[in-house]
């Protein structure tokens, strides 16, 4: 399961902003967030924009609560997620962010808080700033002055170390209090620095409080150093070293491995540069606007707004993978109007003869929907594929279209099924034959992979076998064999916990494939679970009743 991220967003009469804010959390539909905003009281707009998104929100309040510091001591108090951060109401986070956050700290035990590469929005939201060079934050740094760059906005850390750090947020300062928490962390724990856009702060001068009171600022920080230089000094502590930044590259395999799909984006600065700059001047080529376009915003007349804005990013994908068959049709061209999303759920609908006026409406009670019609859901095919159904009155596109959404979550058997039940419905429709036959042609290569690695366990080779096995559900995570040859392995190796995650999946996809029965009811056997084996042996049974050698291992228990 992915790590829990709690954020606490503070705000007092920035309705101009905050919906922004909320969007920019909102709308990456992290499976597990859990978001706070506590509201100063105002007299402006907010609560009407807070109480539109409450249903996604764990909690929030509105009323007078001593200042920004008191009130997210007291949201962090109501929160308990493993990853913590919060976000102002004028400022964003980037797209995929809370993605990269949490692959981040579920891949790598020795980090415990990290700092994207700064950003700048402007007022209207535009991206206006992008720090130059890498930096790599430590100690030492803070102790010699250097400390004005530590962007807020860009930082999460794990609780195991605001718990260490005492738990809290000064209040003793008003502006300064960011820098005596990131002080106090320091004690304990390196600062690691990472390549992608994670948050980015609203510059906007005129009444901006950060730009009124920088002078006061300073005076803060001033103190909180001094007190940091003794602390060091009365205690003999070295203060710690930086430790080497986490490359997007690393990043990536992170994601990879913590299972993310493809709804997500490692937005970096130079790629950025390079992008925006290709797409202002009209030049974005077939590989640029294939990659980044669905990542980078909404293209505005003078410049990029790079935006949280989801129909975007979730809907590019969808015409990619499913609707037409070559990307550079749909963003062959450069926009010229402020807003631009390249099609509409109707539009989308129209090109698999299927009106999704309906599913429009559904979605919206189960994912986060900005007004404007405009979602990403993470599992944004895995919901279609729940939702969509097929049936004997089904024309060929929508049987081609569901099929098409199961063999890109891989679940190619099932597809196969579906075109195998419905083939005299689709026997006019070339691509559907094509797709039926190159399915068939897959799964005879998984089985002959499948057969490679029963040959090289029955050798002795389990290792070899193990990865043969993991090969071939990376490719098709619904076959049963597979699975229940990795229960197999596990199991041989002692580790039932492991063997039981298998042999539950197997038995998951056909609840009465008879190897994974037998393999399951002989764990919870031996694991002495002897009642729970003979009602598992036994529902098989009532499905097989002429199974006489399943019939005898139930008669031994």
């Amino acid at each position: 399961m992915l790590p829990k991220i709690s954020i606490v967003t503070p705000s007092y009469n920035q309705g101009r902003f905050l919906e922004e804010c909320i969007d920019s959390i909102l709308s990456q539909n992290y499976p597990n967030l859990e978001y706070i905003i506590m509201d100063g009281g105002s007299t402006d707009n907010s609560v009407e924009i807070i109480k539109k998104y409450e249903k996604h929100l764990a909690y929030w309040q509105s009323r007078p609560d001593g200042g920004q510091y008191a009130a997210l001591n007291e949201g962090f108090k109501r929160t308990s997620g493993e990853i913590m951060g919060w976000l102002n109401s004028d400022d964003k986070l980037h797209i995929s962010s809370l993605n990269i956050i949490a692959a981040i700290f579920d891949a790598r035990n020795d980090v415990a808080w990290i700092l994207g590469h700064p950003t700048q929005w402007d007022e209207n939201g535009a991206m206006s700033h992008i720090e130059d060079g890498k930096y790599r934050w430590f100690a030492q740094r803070y102790l010699n002055g250097d400390y004005r760059f530590i962007q807020q906005e860009s930082i999460f850390w794990r609780r195991s170390l605001w718990e260490k750090a005492g738990g809290f947020i000064s209040t003793d300062y008003s502006l300064a209090g960011d820098m005596e928490l990131w002080a106090r962390f320091f004690r304990y724990e390196q600062l690691y620095s990472v390549d992608p856009f994670i948050g980015g702060f609203r510059f906007y001068g005129g009444s901006q409080k950060t730009y009124l009171a920088l002078d006061k600022y300073c005076d803060e920080a001033e103190s909180i150093v001094a007190r940091e230089r003794n602390f060091y000094r009365e205690n003999s502590i070295t203060p710690l070293d930086a430790p080497l930044p986490i490359k997007a590259g690393d990043i990536l395999a992170y994601l990879k491995k913590s299972g993310f799909n493809r709804g997500w984006t490692v937005l970096l600065p130079e790629s950025y540069r390079s992008v925006t700059r290709e797409l202002f001047n009209g030049n974005a080529n077939e590989d640029v606007t294939k990659f980044y376009l669905p990542a980078t915003g909404i293209l505005h007349p003078d410049k990029i707004q790079y935006r949280e804005k989801t129909l975007f990013l979730g809907l590019s994908y969808l015409i990619e993978l499913i609707a037409l068959p070559k990307l550079d049709e749909v963003l062959s061209f450069i926009p010229s109007q402020k807003y631009f999303y390249p099609y509409s759920l109707g539009d989308i609908g129209a090109f698999k003869g299927k009106d999704f006026s309906e599913f429009w409406e559904t979605i919206k009670e189960d994912v986060y929907v900005e007004d404007g019609a405009n979602f990403h859901a993470v599992n944004l095919f895995e919901y279609l594929a729940d939702k969509i159904e097929v049936d004997d009155h089904s024309d060929s596109n929508t049987i081609l279209y569901y099929c098409n959404i199961l063999i890109y979550i891989k679940k190619q058997f099932s597809a196969m099924k579906v075109l195998e039940r419905y083939e005299y419905r689709i026997k006019n429709n070339a691509k559907a034959r094509n797709s039926l036959e190159s399915l068939r042609e897959l799964l005879q290569r998984l089985e002959k992979l499948n057969a490679m690695g029963e040959r090289l366990f029955s050798q002795g080779y389990s290792e070899g076998a193990e990865e043969v096995f993991i090969q071939v559900l990376e490719l098709c995570d619904e076959y049963v064999k597979p699975l229940n040859n990795l229960g197999v392995i596990y199991w041989n190796r002692g580790d039932s916990d492991k063997a039981t995650e298998y042999f539950l999946k197997a038995l998951k996809v056909d609840p009465y494939d008879r190897d994974s029965v037998m393999n399951r009811a002989a764990v919870l056997s031996a694991t002495g679970k002897r009642e729970d084996a003979r009602d598992l042996l036994g529902d098989y049974m009532r499905h097989c009743p002429e199974d006489n050698e399943v019939f005898g291992l139930l008669n031994q228990l």
